[in-house]
């Protein structure tokens, strides 16, 4: 950091900057913590050690610049920090524009139009260009920063084999996301997510082909597939325990059902497969926020509502979900300890549109449940009959 003293007078640099009315700064390296996602959302958690400095952040703070620029993270990021616009549009590695586009991308760069183009920060005859949309920044500017959350990770960064830690106050350590939040990916830009969702249906599909051929192997080395098994596999579950999940008031119901289905579950979120959770992404920006909140509520499980008749299609369903909400647990607990159902039924035709067996006056079963992954109830009714 000296030798920029060596280089020019920052003193007059200072001075010289308040008769200039707009300022755009540059650096490779990341000025603020706050220009990166938190620790525990990196595949490589160490990266955060090596992308910047506190003798950066200080000049720009002192600069005062209108808009600075910098890079090093390939992450798409236009956020505003203490009255100062930061900005990243990574043209990354062709691997990350294939894999993570959605991340990559900043607005329609760099693969938003058909041919190679540059990203416009300022504009002579109109100034500094409106604010794009990347991923990661739009995920901060919605959520803030919890720095504070240490047990608790993504299933993609379980995947690398890292483990959560338990967190100061002894929250147990899990994999998943914060409830309620959509998963970050899904904050790209739309012809990125449509372009993702599509290349995950695809692998989703190639599964199940290879698993009816008897030809599926898990990725990556013997022992990470034995770390996977099973982890990403939806369970069958009891309608007496949904009824024990939904007291916690930890999960969230999907209807998968397709069709115009009367008798959905009270406050469930209607998403019929193949043609809504194949096609999800693509909804404009506040409905597939407003969808994607839905279905992340809760720390508890996923409960997928399916027709009894084609339970392929509702593991197909929960398959593909778990794909495109990042959501394939690697931990199992039990959803019940000492729990007990002692006021007969609590789920009835009224919830299901059918009659189902509770407990009463016994303890529940003791299968264990994903940690916020997939679990289905099979149900059947005439699609007419009458809440």
């Amino acid at each position: 950091d000296k030798v920029n003293d060596r280089l020019f007078d920052w003193q007059q640099l200072l001075q010289r900057r308040k008769s200039y009315h707009e300022v755009l700064s540059f650096s490779h390296f990341l000025p603020r913590v706050e220009a990166n996602p938190e620790k525990r959302y990196l595949s490589y958690p160490n990266l955060a050690k090596g992308i910047g400095s506190s003798y950066l952040r200080k000049r720009v703070e002192e600069l005062k610049p209108d808009v600075h620029v910098f890079g090093h993270t390939h992450f798409g990021w236009d956020l505003v920090v203490d009255g100062i616009r930061y900005v990243q549009a990574p043209l990354a590695m062709s691997s990350e524009r294939s894999s993570r586009g959605t991340t990559v991308s900043l607005g329609d760069f760099p693969e938003g139009k058909s041919t190679p183009h540059p990203f416009l920060v300022w504009h002579s005859r109109s100034g500094w260009v409106p604010r794009g949309r990347g991923a990661w920044s739009a995920y901060v500017e919605r959520y803030g920063r919890r720095p504070d959350v240490t047990s608790l990770i993504p299933s993609y960064v379980a995947d690398c084999g890292l483990v959560p830690i338990s967190s100061i106050s002894g929250a147990k350590a899990r994999v998943g996301w914060l409830p309620g939040r959509m998963p970050v990916w899904l904050f790209g830009p739309r012809e990125q997510r449509i372009r993702e969702a599509a290349a995950e249906a695809q692998k989703v599909a190639e599964r199940l082909r290879k698993e009816a051929a008897g030809t599926f192997k898990r990725a990556g080395t013997i022992k990470h597939r034995k770390q996977q098994l099973g982890s990403d596999e939806p369970l069958p579950i009891e309608a007496a325990e949904v009824a024990i999940l939904l007291q916690k008031g930890e999960v969230a119901v999907l209807d998968v059902r397709e069709g115009d289905i009367r008798s959905r579950p009270a406050g469930c979120v209607p998403l019929s497969h193949p043609s809504e959770t194949s096609n999800f992404a693509a909804l404009p920006d506040a409905e597939l926020l407003e969808l994607s909140e839905q279905m992340m509520l809760g720390t508890g499980p996923r409960i997928l509502v399916g027709d009894s008749s084609s339970p392929a299609s509702c593991r197909h369903a929960a398959l593909l979900l778990a794909a495109l909400l990042r959501l394939w647990p690697r931990r199992v607990t039990s959803p019940r300890s000492q729990s007990r159902c002692s006021q007969g039924p609590v789920i009835s035709d009224q919830l299901f549109g059918q009659r189902v067996r509770t407990c009463k006056n016994r303890e529940a079963p003791t299968r264990p449940c994903p940690e916020q992954g997939f679990v289905f109830l099979l149900v059947s009714h005439s699609r007419d009959s009458a809440v």
